[in-house]
């Protein structure tokens, strides 16, 4: 086969084949993304959801406990009280707050806390015998809303603890600022409320550099906390709902292959998702960002969601190309038998053609050497006709000439015999 065609056909197949990969590489891609998108998107709605949930329960409790005349009346005394006297006064809120404290826990209320203007603490309703300390320099939240007599929310962190905290200020019936209440939420709910409520397998990672690192020597700190699996740097609450295998150990070993993506998405501190092949599952692993109140990504939820979806479009994307190459090549290779079919033809037809020319050539040289033989044959005729007109008066002399013997003896021979025999 000429070797320009052969090119030619290397060509073709390579072209269609390499458009056939880009064309399904970005409409499989733009399909994946979309299929991210909208996991990051579930993510983020279920967050949300949530937050404004906690936000109705804690804006519910802040309306009740403010509206209690008694409660006002107790902090606006204790503001300014011995201690002896705020001992007092904090049994008496403690016991007007407990049954309510009790309700709101079971909504997911962690901390119902109370503190005066200058941030120290009057009464931590989940840790009463705990108070006297001075906040201004420990929580953000309150410094914010004794300066500011504006409410605040967000993901905040403690002493020893985080949480996504609701901070109100506080003021009696003169309208006189007298303080500061937090209703906090545990951030491990989130992770709860998503795996077992919305049915999507959630991770609340902390930045484990929000802690003081005295915190770490608790034993309780050490208890509750893992390294995850997602980031060196990120701490994983273990609850009933999340075991070390399930979320740390398995973990490890399937997200090596996006284990460049999380570390610079995280370093980053914005929004990302990718996507792992888990045996015969696909899953999207979302990184939603959970900032403070100063703005900063300290926290993360992870999710870790079945897409049946990718799979498809991953499935399909290796038959397209897989049948393209195969229809391609039978094409190609087709084209290439009626090719060299035509080529076999030429060639027989240009065998045909010689073979043709030197059948007349022939012809026309046997035609040639008839023609001579005939030339000859009719050349030999009459040279055989010319004989037999000579053989007879040859024959003649022939028997004159045998005769003179016999003339000779019989003396018939003379002169006048001669020249009549001439």
């Amino acid at each position: 086969m000429n070797k320009n065609i052969i090119i030619l056909v290397i060509f073709i197949f390579l072209t269609i084949n390499g458009v056939v990969y880009k064309v399904t590489s970005i409409n499989a891609q733009e399909r994946i993304d979309m299929a991210i998108h909208d996991s990051m998107k579930m993510l983020k709605t279920h967050y949300e959801i949530l937050l404004h949930t906690q936000k109705l329960t804690a804006n519910a409790l802040y309306s009740f406990t403010v509206e209690d005349e008694k409660f006002i009346d107790i902090l606006s005394q204790a503001r300014y009280a011995s201690k002896d006297r705020q001992n007092t006064l904090r049994e008496e809120m403690k016991k007007l707050l407990y049954k309510r404290y009790e309700r709101a826990k079971i909504k997911g209320v962690l901390q119902y806390h109370f503190i005066f203007p200058n941030n120290v603490v009057f009464l931590r309703m989940h840790k009463p015998s705990k108070f006297g300390d001075d906040l201004t320099y420990i929580r953000d939240d309150f410094r914010y809303t004794n300066q500011t007599k504006k409410a605040i929310r967000g993901f905040t962190q403690g002493r020893t603890s985080h949480g996504f905290r609701n901070t109100f200020p506080i003021f009696d019936k003169n309208g006189t600022h007298i303080g500061a209440m937090e209703i906090s939420f545990k951030s491990e709910d989130f992770q709860n409320y998503l795996t077992k409520i919305s049915h999507i397998h959630t991770h609340f990672l902390v930045n484990k550099s929000i802690f003081d690192s005295k915190s770490w020597k608790r034993d309780s700190m050490i208890l509750k906390y893992s390294q995850s699996a997602e980031y060196k740097d990120c701490m994983i609450a273990i609850t009933k709902n999340h075991s070390k295998k399930q979320c740390i150990d398995n973990n490890i070993k399937r997200l090596k292959e996006i284990r460049d993506i999380i570390d610079s998405g995280i370093k980053k501190g914005e929004n990302f998702s990718s996507y792992i092949t888990d045996d015969d599952s696909t899953i999207i692993v979302s990184f939603l960002a959970i900032k403070n109140i100063k703005h900063k990504t300290v926290a993360w939820l992870v999710s870790y969601k079945e897409n049946e979806f990718i799979k498809f479009t991953i499935n399909a994307l290796f038959y397209i190309r897989f049948f393209t190459f195969i229809f391609t090549l039978i094409i190609l290779y087709f084209i290439i038998l009626q090719i060299e079919a035509k080529e076999e033809l030429k060639s027989l037809q240009k065998d045909l053609e010689r073979k043709v020319t030197n059948a007349l050539k022939e012809n026309l040289k046997q035609q040639e050497i008839l023609q001579y033989q005939n030339k000859l044959a009719s050349m030999g005729e009459m040279i055989g006709a010319i004989a037999h007109q000579w053989r007879q008066p040859l024959n003649e002399l022939g028997l004159s000439i045998q005769n003179l013997k016999y003339d000779y003896k019989s003396n018939l021979i003379d002169e006048k015999f001669i020249k009549e025999f001439i």
